[in-house]
């Protein structure tokens, strides 16, 4: 089915969209690939959209409902891409409660655009209110057990933390950042599992630099002794971990399990 832009070009994104020449020529571009558009012009949609309305009005908040809105425009004009793929909104996923945070392209470019515009000084950089307000106004906070930042730049940073995983140098600037208010959330009796399942860069290949800023920071002159109790409980890890292989059906998990403990009885 062709799609037929005067059906909605009187909703916003078109609006936005078409008032630039990027704009134009990924819609045009859309059209000639039967309303598909690629990660690539998905994320420069995103960026065209907040950027105009930021830019119109700083201190305008957009809770998930208008990204959800803004994503089934998206999906009305490019039929072949899903809303998901524009924003996803917070879930639990299955019966262990592990969480999908709010993420998408639209939601990135928000938390990122309001981030240059408190760079900027156009947006306050600290306030106890503002916070509160941003917690009353919208729903777009990740966790339901709410914990009180002390201020508005901060809990943007957590947000970014609990849904985006790059660039890294963004992602460690801002873990460096919210030190104190995530030692609170862990002082609420966090688990492990929790805690990587709030802060998803933990689980990328470079999460362990993560984990030994905040010891560094937490346990501070204690370095040596945490790497030397790692040394010391290694012979533990590999008994538990060679197991818990046995019972283990997936095959391809199976076999990295039995090498990565290969690789611990090598070392």
């Amino acid at each position: 089915k062709t799609t037929n832009f005067n059906e909605f070009e009187n909703q916003t994104c078109y609006q936005i969209l078409t008032k630039s020449t990027l704009g134009k020529a990924i819609i045009q571009k859309g059209k000639t690939q039967d309303g598909f558009i690629d990660k690539a012009d998905r994320k420069r949609v995103a960026n065209l959209i907040i950027s105009s309305i930021l830019e119109a009005e700083p201190t305008k908040s957009l809770p998930s409902h208008c990204h959800l809105k803004f994503s089934l425009e998206l999906h009305q004009i490019f039929k072949k891409v899903d809303p998901s793929a524009f924003f996803t909104t917070y879930a639990k996923v299955d019966k262990f409660n592990r969480k999908r945070n709010l993420g998408g392209p639209l939601y990135v470019a928000y938390l990122k655009k309001r981030a240059e515009l408190r760079g900027a000084n156009v947006l306050p950089k600290s306030s106890r209110s503002s916070s509160r307000h941003s917690r009353s106004s919208t729903q777009s906070v990740v966790d339901e057990d709410y914990i009180p930042v002390e201020n508005q730049e901060v809990q943007d940073k957590l947000n970014f933390l609990k849904n985006t995983i790059q660039p890294w140098s963004v992602v460690l600037s801002n873990w460096k950042a919210t030190v104190n208010a995530r030692k609170r959330e862990l002082e609420r009796n966090l688990t492990i599992f929790q805690y990587f399942d709030t802060y998803p860069a933990l689980k990328t290949s470079e999460g362990y630099r993560l984990l030994l800023e905040d010891f560094t920071i937490f346990h501070e002159g204690k370095e040596d002794k945490f790497f030397s109790s790692f040394i010391q409980a290694q012979d533990k890890i590999i008994e538990i971990s060679e197991k818990k292989c046995n019972k283990v059906v997936d095959k391809e998990v199976k076999s990295i399990i039995e090498q990565l403990v290969a690789l611990g009885k090598g070392a």
